[in-house]
């Protein structure tokens, strides 16, 4: 009996001796602070760089009960915006039956990311992503995408059925049919070369300078008397002597009313000038005319006017 409860004895000391070994040492508070910083710093900048899975993790690690206060509030700020902000990608995939398949193993830029279809959407991280799709028995699939912030439940289908491509029809072909067609009327003749007649400008400038010299002829008949006058007042030689104010009046008149009538005469000469030049050598205006042709089903019309 003795022997037995030695035995015993020696059984539960070692028992407890185990026991005491594999419980975990007491974690250092000084270390668990450290820890909580890094991870704490860690999650922002992976944040900032666009890893936003990474950046969970970390915001994740930082709001156990371990960390301050104003650190695990932070972090679980964080979790929930990463969540939000975090783009998801809902797949699906034909096999090459056509059928729908979840038996498929896909791979994201270039690393292990689903083994296999569970048709719920997952997470991952935003901008340019490569998506590779195996499926057993069949070549690989690429699909690039680009994931955007926000942006939930985007989805990619691919498919492992081969086109369907439509077998030429081979038979005996029709011979082709012409069809004739209307001749086509003669082109008109541009508007300048069907006009004819004397230009516009011809007749303005016409009637312009025979105006200008209307007005110019009273103007010298004007000024030609004011200079009589005054040659009546004063004969010159008398006025060289013994100038007279009336007499000086007169000739001032006689010299503006003759300029002015020999620039206004002036400018109407050349008016009319140029203007019977161009009425002279005006071509002469077209004939008004109609011509018509029948053509299979129509009757074509044209002219000049």
């Amino acid at each position: 009996m003795r022997h037995i409860r030695l035995a015993r004895i020696a059984a539960a000391a070692t028992l407890l001796a185990v026991g005491l070994a594999t419980l975990p040492a007491a974690a250092d508070p000084e270390a668990a602070e450290a820890q909580c910083t890094a991870d704490y710093t860690d999650g922002q900048k992976l944040r900032a760089e666009g890893q936003y899975m990474a950046a969970r993790q970390k915001s994740l690690a930082c709001a156990n009960d371990a960390c301050a206060s104003w650190i695990k509030a932070d972090c679980l700020k964080w979790v929930a915006e990463l969540d939000a902000a975090t783009p998801t990608v809902l797949l699906e995939v034909h096999d090459l039956a056509g059928a729908e398949t979840s038996e498929v193993r896909v791979t994201l830029d270039g690393k292990p990311w689903l083994q296999r279809l569970e048709g719920r959407a997952v997470a991952a991280d935003p901008g340019p992503h490569t998506l590779v799709f195996h499926l057993a028995g069949a070549a690989p699939i690429e699909q690039r995408v680009v994931l955007r912030e926000l942006e939930k439940g985007r989805k990619v289908a691919v498919s492992f059925a081969p086109a369907v491509r439509e077998a030429p029809v081979v038979g005996p072909q029709a011979p082709p049919v012409s069809v004739a067609q209307p001749a086509a009327p003669p082109e008109a003749p541009p508007p300048e070369q069907e006009a004819g007649g004397v230009p516009a400008w011809a007749w303005v400038l016409s009637v312009t300078g025979v105006v200008a010299i209307g007005v110019a002829t009273p103007l010298i008949v004007v000024a030609a008397g004011s200079a009589s006058d005054a040659s009546e007042i004063c004969p010159p030689p008398s006025c060289a002597a013994e100038p007279n104010a009336e007499a000086a009046s007169l000739n001032a008149n006689a010299t503006t009313f003759g300029a002015a009538g020999g620039v206004v005469g002036g400018l109407g000469l050349i008016a009319l000038t140029v203007g019977i030049y161009g009425i002279v050598s005006a071509p002469p205006a077209r004939e008004a005319g109609v011509s018509f042709r029948v053509a299979p089903g129509a009757v074509e019309l044209w002219g000049s006017f």
